[in-house]
């Protein structure tokens, strides 16, 4: 008897083979298993577009959402073996979340199951959530074509948010924001991050110090170390050499993980 783990996978697999399978590959995407959990692209040896479809709950039926991820080559792409991502990044430049959609008012979409035997919640219109794809997601990707563009929006985006003062817009800047800012020089907002930054090192200090033995806090401790100095310190260049490491290491895990040659 199949797991609940097993049969969300399973009805989330049917779902995005019946809808977006096709089109996710006609604009070039890949998908790195036979799960079509996760799908990628590159653009011009720079930019990744990442798609994920994950679940809050592994209940019947799926109430699946759509992660996205538009940022340049030197983050690493988000990615899931199993549909139940409790672990997803939690950083709107690596990770933002959509709903599924069709295009109408969000009362006249009718969720239901796809199909009695595919039990993913889905908009009761013909396209069935192709238009979160095709209406919403792609156009953004297409628009992006350099670590410039993606900056932009990312920047725009939070330009955007109602608040009036720009310390609240930015307040919740996370690594792929930070650095971002950094490769392109973007001195207007460092204070913003130096204030995010700042916050990352006492909680990693915090952590490290009650458990010393974690490898993975020691690290993150050193890489917002290493933003500081880069944001305050004049040791851009040096961190900048950082991120081209950090993309060497992307490629690789692309290849060697995902079967995606950049």
């Amino acid at each position: 008897m199949a797991s609940k783990k097993q049969l969300a996978n399973f009805h989330a697999r049917s779902y995005v083979q019946a809808v977006f399978e096709q089109r996710l590959r006609e604009e070039g995407f890949t998908c790195p298993d036979d799960r079509l959990l996760c799908w990628y692209r590159v653009k011009n040896k720079e930019i990744v577009n990442s798609i994920v479809f994950w679940s809050p709950w592994a209940t019947m039926p799926l109430r699946l959402e759509v992660g996205y991820g538009i940022h340049p080559l030197f983050i690493k792409p988000a990615y899931t073996a199993s549909v139940s991502y409790s672990n997803r990044p939690h950083e709107a430049e690596r990770f933002r979340e959509q709903h599924l959609v069709e295009n109408c008012p969000l009362e006249n979409m009718r969720y239901m199951p796809f199909e009695s035997e595919i039990q993913v919640i889905a908009p009761g219109h013909e396209g069935r959530g192709i238009y979160t794809f095709e209406g919403i997601l792609l156009p953004r990707m297409d628009s992006v074509k350099t670590i410039e563009d993606c900056y932009q929006l990312h920047k725009c985006e939070r330009l955007s948010w109602k608040y009036e003062d720009k310390a609240i817009k930015f307040a919740t800047v996370a690594d792929t924001f930070i650095d971002e800012a950094i490769f392109l020089e973007d001195t207007e907002v460092y204070p913003y991050c130096m204030t995010s930054v700042e916050k990352h090192i006492a909680a990693y200090k915090k952590q490290c110090e009650l458990k010393p033995e974690k490898k993975e806090y020691r690290l993150g401790l050193m890489a917002w170390m290493q933003r500081r100095e880069a944001l305050c310190d004049g040791s851009r260049v040096e961190y900048l050499r950082i991120l081209e490491s950090n993309k060497a290491q992307n490629i690789d895990y692309l290849k060697r993980k995902l079967g995606i040659i950049v």
